[in-house]
């Protein structure tokens, strides 16, 4: 790796690239500054094709994505070779893998990683000296706003705000190693800057009035602490913090007469001119008919009431119809007591017709549900996350995300530590679980009991009692999915003469089964056809292809279950293609994890992705599900 030294590639600020030897610098365009930017930020490891088309492209790639990228790929390397003197070790210092590609540049040549090193440094050294040394030169490696102009939304939105944090983090130790080594004038310097920067971090405040104190500068302390009372009442509509209102009392009295009259009081949470906020209740409505759930409710129980200082997110999961949402409005109107500040609710289109939510958007309506007016919402990310988290500090709310299409649209939606969060997704939540500790909940299918009550509530006591035996078919028929049931019962409702036995047997029959489960509402957009495929668009290709194989094996309508073995042989695929392509349906659960890499197909996905497999366009819909497998005649032709 001995070229990879002379690499210099620089995230904190505009996007550059240089070598080290003459400080020569080369202007990557188009597509190859995000596609390098994302290698680096994971320099080292391997990122996936998958991953580098969604950080170049965003969320419109080409058809020929991946060859495409390889193309970018190539110019990467050649520009790098001129950049390096045509070095030939190019090849190594850019690899391609069976999964993707990897930068192998050590932490000093990416400004980020190097500033990681040097903090993860300071904080091993036990010499406050040495830190302080250590977390100036890692501050120094920034320039500006990390990825400021690398072109790729999806890049920004997903690590520009966990990127700022750190820089947020470092900044406020340096500042108390200064501080208490009594180095004020350089905080006061550094203070000004972050408080200009991120004006709604009291904590940031705080450091410059104690600062001003400390070097006699009282009443200049007392202006300061004018300038932040009156922004966070015009910004938030709030007083300034305990902390911050305890060391103004404290500096009042130790500046006796000087003219500054009392702290003029501003009144907590206003949200404008004479309009007091009130905690904002945002739940739907609650749902009568729940039935079932006793442990995932003890289980929301137990992760959400332990404390504001030890509330990770936790995060709902399942399939599409699996009651996710009902737990979650059953729970939360259950726990009200719990959050006297109030409840939010999003609903983030995660998966449905319409495009999902921006967090910038999303961001925008937290912070109006917590009484920040539309002409006081910044316009950047990073702004409106810090506005929401200072915000929320202190304050005992839950937030219900709801529908979440993956963990990127999640992170920057999370409030300040004394809130509690639950968020709803079709997707496994790994990002989440994996760097902010979320707590998993996997909500399965609804057990005999509770899918028999549940239909007994909807068909009514007298016709449930009727025919105990169909309706007992009816809730196996359904899969024990609440939706399903739900529309079972709707069905069941507009045609009071058919027995329940029929119902159940029709409900079996892959010629009518399905569309007698998207018949539940107005549009078919209620029906478990289009729930499963708005679950299905967000599976890349070779999943699809792979959901279809399995939904054909075997006679019968039952669940089935594939080792990744067969399945990798019958797709005539390798083994490490089958397993990422059965992984991905896991994760969106669409099939289940049945033992050591072997996967099971539930009986109504199944018929589902059967039917979904080979179904044209749907009316020249751009968004309508293409064949992955194509015909039935050319699936069998796979299989065999």
């Amino acid at each position: 790796m001995t070229q990879a030294t002379t690499l210099r590639i620089s995230l904190l600020g505009p996007f550059q690239v240089s070598a080290e030897a003459d400080g020569e610098q080369t202007m990557l365009t188009g597509r190859q500054r995000p596609l390098l930017a994302a290698l680096a930020l994971e320099r080292g490891t391997v990122v996936s094709s998958d991953r580098l088309i969604e950080a170049v492209w965003n969320e419109q790639p080409p058809p020929a994505a991946r060859t495409t990228l390889r193309s970018y790929v190539n110019r990467l390397r050649g520009s790098l070779r001129a950049l390096l003197g045509g070095a030939e070790e190019v090849g190594t210092l850019l690899r391609s893998t069976a999964g993707g590609y990897r930068l192998d540049v050590l932490p000093e040549a990416v400004d980020l990683h190097h500033f990681r090193q040097l903090s993860a440094e300071a904080g091993r050294t036990g010499d406050a000296g040495e830190e302080r040394a250590l977390l100036r030169r890692a501050l120094g490696l920034w320039r500006g706003e990390a990825l400021c102009d690398v072109d790729s939304d999806t890049l920004r939105r997903e690590v520009a705000a966990v990127i700022d944090e750190e820089y947020v983090q470092a900044a406020q130790r340096l500042i108390e190693l200064d501080l208490r080594g009594g180095n004020h004038d350089e905080a006061i310097a550094l203070l000004r800057r972050l408080t200009t920067a991120h004006p709604l971090h009291e904590r940031f405040w705080h450091q410059l009035l104690l600062a001003l104190e400390r070097v006699g500068r009282k009443a200049e302390a007392l202006a300061q602490y004018e300038q932040v009372r009156s922004m966070l009442a015009d910004e938030l509509g709030v007083a300034p913090g305990e902390e911050l209102r305890r060391f103004h009392q404290r500096l009042v009295s130790a500046v006796g007469s000087t003219g500054t009259g009392p702290e003029r009081p501003a009144p907590a949470r206003r949200a404008g001119p004479g309009r007091e906020v009130t905690p904002s209740w945002q739940l739907p409505r609650d749902i009568p008919s729940f039935s079932g759930r006793e442990k995932a409710r003890k289980a929301l129980d137990l992760a959400l009431r332990a404390g504001p200082h030890a509330t990770p997110p936790l995060a709902i999961e399942g399939p599409a119809g699996i009651g996710k949402t009902a737990l979650a409005v059953f729970w939360a109107h259950r726990a009200a007591e719990h959050f006297p500040d109030g409840q939010l609710y999003l609903d983030l289109h995660g998966f449905g017709p319409e495009p999902a939510l921006d967090p910038r958007d999303a961001l925008a309506s937290l912070l109006r549900g917590i009484g920040v007016p539309d002409s006081r919402v910044p316009d950047g990310l990073a702004d409106r996350l810090a506005l929401f988290r200072s915000g929320t500090k202190g304050r005992r709310l839950l937030v219900l995300l709801d529908n979440a299409a993956g963990s990127a649209q999640v992170r920057p939606l999370l409030p300040a530590q004394s809130c509690a969060v639950v968020v709803t997704s079709r997707r496994a939540l790994r990002d989440l679980v994996a760097h902010d500790g979320a707590r998993r909940l996997r909500l399965g299918p609804l057990d005999q009991a509770a899918a028999d009550r549940l239909l007994a509530h909807g068909l009514g006591p007298a016709r449930a009692a009727a025919d105990p035996a169909g309706r007992a078919a009816l809730a196996r028929g359904a899969g024990g999915l609440p939706l399903a049931l739900r529309l079972a019962v709707e069905f069941a409702q507009r045609y009071p003469d058919t027995s329940l036995s029929e119902l159940a047997a029709a409900l079996t029959d892959d010629r009518v089964g399905q569309d007698l489960l998207d018949f539940g509402g107005e549009t078919a957009s209620t029906g478990l056809r289009e729930a499963w495929l708005h679950t299905w668009r967000h599976a890349a290709p070779a999943a699809r292809r792979m959901a279809a194989l399995l939904a054909t094996p075997a006679a019968g309508s039952g669940p089935v279950e594939m080792p990744v073995d067969e399945a990798a042989l019958r797709a005539g695929v390798p083994w490490r293609e089958a397993f990422r392509a059965l992984d991905e349906l896991a994760s969106l659960h669409l099939i289940e994890h049945a033992g050591p890499f072997c996967f099971r197909i539930p009986a109504l996905t199944r018929r589902y992705a059967a039917e979904i497999g080979v179904q044209p366009d749907r009316d020249g819909d751009a968004t309508a599900v293409q064949r992955p497998c194509g015909s039935l005649l050319q699936r069998k032709e796979l299989v065999q």
